[in-house]
């Protein structure tokens, strides 16, 4: 479907979408394409200094490294233009088929974490994972999370307390027997008759295995 005037020519697609074909940049903005280009750039170069955590920097920066606010901004400067003109070449890759998105974005992910020091973990696999994909954890050396890696294995006992908390109790003979608490703070509240009940179990199944393993 289209409609067509002096200036320009609308179509829309299948999902009822319309676009306009045929307007010059001073028909919508009433000047050139040009002022789409500095302004933004201004604007960024005005409060670059601000964003990305820079404000938050620029004082250790200047304690530590002897830094001044000028260094901060023109740092700052520099890798909004490399952040914006790496788009170019990845763009141009994407569309030959060289690297998909997905493939850039967990390239990039894994470099900047190991950059800042983080190694992984641990993996493992939802069911209901987007695109099959593991799930994998990262820390810095000295900081790993037992926990993430105990409630993978299912090898240990876990004991949880609040709402969405998981129960996992090792039994016997490789059983396991989980015990959910309600992750909704409304329903743990009416509910908490019964988890006190279920812990009394947890605990009770606990002192039995116990018993047996003294």
């Amino acid at each position: 479907m289209s409609r067509s005037s002096a200036r320009f020519r609308e179509l829309t697609d299948a999902n009822g979408r319309v676009y306009r074909i045929g307007e010059t940049p001073h028909d919508i903005m009433g000047r050139s394409r040009a002022w789409m280009v500095w302004l933004p750039w201004l604007a960024m170069m005005a409060v670059s200094v601000f964003e990305y955590g820079w404000g938050a920097a620029a004082e250790t920066l200047e304690k530590v490294h002897g830094w001044s606010l000028n260094d901060a901004f023109w740092l700052a400067s520099l890798w909004a233009v490399f952040q914006a003109g790496v788009a170019f070449p990845a763009g141009k890759l994407r569309e030959k088929g060289i690297v998909t998105a997905r493939a850039a974005m967990l390239a990039g992910a894994e470099d900047a974490l190991r950059q800042s020091g983080y190694e992984p973990y641990y993996l493992y696999r939802q069911k209901y994972m987007s695109g099959s994909f593991e799930n994998t954890g990262w820390c810095r050396p000295g900081y790993t999370g037992l926990y993430n890696i105990y409630m993978m294995e299912e090898l240990h006992t876990i004991l949880s307390l609040g709402g969405g908390g998981m129960n996992k109790i090792n039994l016997p003979e490789e059983k396991l027997a989980r015990y959910h608490n309600p992750k909704i703070p409304q329903d743990y509240i009416s509910r908490i008759d019964t988890i006190l009940q279920q812990k009394d179990e947890i605990f009770s199944i606990l002192r039995g295995l116990r018993e047996q393993n003294p």
